[in-house]
């Protein structure tokens, strides 16, 4: 898995942790932008399909060689 895709991972994790249940895709998204915005940080076009396929990397296992180690 790409750098970029860790990077999503990372961006997924900041704006899902203070929503336990959860968010619909499009908050995700928005949440994702906003954090983009503010940071002045490069938004692409194809976002949504970047966050997409990191999200269905991570969920399938695929990522999981790439997982951080947890904190203590």
């Amino acid at each position: 898995m790409p750098d970029s895709e860790l990077s999503i991972l990372d961006e997924l994790v900041a704006v899902l942790t203070p929503h336990p249940a959860g968010l619909r895709r499009w908050s995700v998204m928005n949440a994702i932008r906003r954090n983009r915005q503010s940071a002045s940080r490069d938004i692409p076009l194809k976002l949504e399909a970047e966050v997409e396929r990191a999200f269905r990397a991570a969920c399938t296992g695929k990522a999981a060689r790439f997982r951080r180690p947890a904190e203590t």
